[in-house]
Parts: structure tokens; C-alpha cells; sequence
């Protein structure tokens, strides 16, 4: 019989954990040989492939520390419970006590119980976050990981965090906004480019009919092009980045109530600005 010994955690903030684990399996059946586990991910929303495995596999002794350590969902967890019994497997949880070899029986009515407390415990807990995020909201704190386009998330002195406008962006998502506006006078991009650090009194755009602004808007790609020419926010653009940009509070900031969004222009009329491009020159002709 191959003996399994699996530890889990619900992030990589509790490698502490996974030794602790790892040693409480040791110390069952000391001196015979076993294969640890190890796993990163959590026990609530789904099932890890590392646990899958024991669907595919005869005649194991499995251990986890805890019920918990196994699923936080019931009917996630009963599931792969009975699975994994079918094959002749036997699962023993360390902490309570309990050794399961048929899905059914006093020691199956036990673990179910234990499902359904760690199940709740895992409720709980998400709510609590839920509110502290919620109250921290209010009080003008930010609390996710991923900043939107144009902010910069700012360390406070009580360790909290705030979003701060980030001036260089917004500069940038504005030009954003002329160039996907059709009738903007070269005059106002020349303007805007200067504001987000472009030298347009030396190097300035330059379009090659009249009257001198855009017949329609221009593409993303158009517009990566033109800022990685110009070399501003720090980056390199593509098209993907400028679409984020633009589309970011993009009902709330339009320039122009009346400006039409790129995927309905008349295909035939779509670039008609661009049949007066000389790609010599950052997408306008000298």
C-alpha cells in the first residue's frame, strides 16, 4: 500500500504552514515511507489536479492534518471523498480523528459534519474581509492589488493605501481621447502632446490636408505608434494598452457626446484620414 501524505495552504504567505503539515504526517506511522504533497491553493472555490489524482489511483492511505486541509466546500469535497473511496483508497484526517474507507457509516456522517464547519468557517471569514474592505472603501483607502490605468497607488504613514491621479496618464488618456475624435484640430494634438511632455515646438505633428484636423478617428495602433515615437509614460505602447486607457471611464469623460466609436464607424470611411498619412513622419506627412 502506497501511503499519501498531503498538505495544503491557501496561499504562498504560509510556507510555515506546509512544514507544519508536513511534519504532523511524518509522525503518523513513523518509519514507513511516504509521498508528500505539497499545495498552493484554496480549499473553498475548487479542487486542486494534486487531489484529483487520488480519483485515478488504488489501494493508497491518504492523510491530510485536517478536513479543512481537504475541502472547505461540501459538495466539492464529498464528491472527490467518494471518488476517491471507490477505488478501495482509505482517507484519514489527522486532527479529528477520522478514518474513511466507504462513503457511508458513522465516520462518513462525521466528515460530512466537519465539510459543512469548515464550509461556514470559510463563509465567515470571507465576509468579514468583505466588510473591512468596505469600511476601508469608505474611508477613502484602496484595497485591491491591481491599480486601474491612469492612478498610482500611494503608500500611507498608518500602512494603508490611496489612489492618487497620475498626471503624466491622464495627460496621455486625454490626447487618447482627441485622437479617437473625429474633427480634433492638429492644433489640439500638438497642445495635448506638449502637456504630456512631447517638445511639439520642435517636433511637431504635421497633417497634409485641409482643413487640418481628423476626418476620423484614429486606431490604437496609430496612437501607440505616435507615443512610443515620442517616448512618453515610460513605456511601450501597444494597442491592447491604449484600448484600456480610452475605455477607462470612457462614458463618463467623452469629449464628444457626438463622436462615434471606432467598431461602428462605415468601414468604408474608417480610415479615410489615414489615405493622407506619410508614414515618414509619426503617422502625419511633412
Amino acid at each position: 500500500m502506497t501511503i499519501y501524505g498531503f498538505c495544503r495552504i491557501s496561499s504562498g504567505k504560509s510556507s510555515i504552514s506546509l512544514l507544519a503539515q508536513e511534519q504532523e504526517i511524518e509522525r503518523i506511522l513513523p518509519g514507513e515511507p511516504k509521498k508528500i504533497i505539497k499545495c498552493i491553493s484554496s480549499a473553498y472555490r475548487n479542487i486542486p489536479n494534486d487531489m484529483i489524482m487520488f480519483k485515478n489511483i488504488s489501494n493508497a492511505y491518504i492523510l491530510f492534518c485536517a478536513v479543512d486541509r481537504f475541502s472547505r466546500n461540501v459538495i466539492l469535497g464529498s464528491n472527490l471523498a467518494k471518488k476517491i473511496l471507490e477505488n478501495k483508497n482509505t482517507i484519514h484526517f489527522i486532527r479529528e480523528n477520522i478514518t474513511l474507507k466507504y462513503a457511508k457509516g458513522f465516520a462518513w456522517d462525521k466528515f460530512i459534519e466537519y465539510l459543512k464547519q469548515s464550509e461556514a468557517e470559510s463563509d465567515n471569514i470571507s465576509n468579514r474581509v468583505k466588510m473591512a474592505k468596505q469600511f476601508l472603501k469608505r474611508n477613502g483607502y484602496y484595497t485591491s492589488s491591481n491599480v486601474p490605468i491612469g492612478f498610482k497607488k500611494i503608500k500611507l504613514l498608518n500602512g494603508r493605501y490611496k489612489l492618487e491621479v497620475d498626471k503624466n496618464i491622464a495627460n496621455i488618456k486625454r490626447f487618447v481621447k482627441f485622437c479617437r475624435t473625429p474633427g480634433t484640430t492638429v492644433r489640439t494634438l500638438n497642445k495635448q502632446l506638449q502637456m504630456c511632455g512631447a517638445d511639439t515646438a520642435k517636433d511637431p505633428l504635421i497633417l497634409n490636408i485641409n482643413p487640418k484636423k481628423l476626418e476620423t478617428d484614429l486606431t490604437y495602433n496609430n496612437i501607440a505608434d505616435l507615443l512610443n515615437d515620442y517616448s512618453l509614460g515610460k513605456r511601450k505602447w501597444n494597442s491592447s494598452m491604449i484600448s484600456r486607457l480610452y475605455n477607462t471611464d470612457n462614458a463618463n469623460n467623452s469629449i464628444n457626446n457626438n463622436s462615434t466609436d471606432a467598431n461602428n464607424s462605415n468601414n468604408a470611411k474608417k480610415y479615410k484620414s489615414e489615405n493622407h498619412i506619410n508614414k515618414k513622419r509619426k503617422l502625419f506627412a511633412l
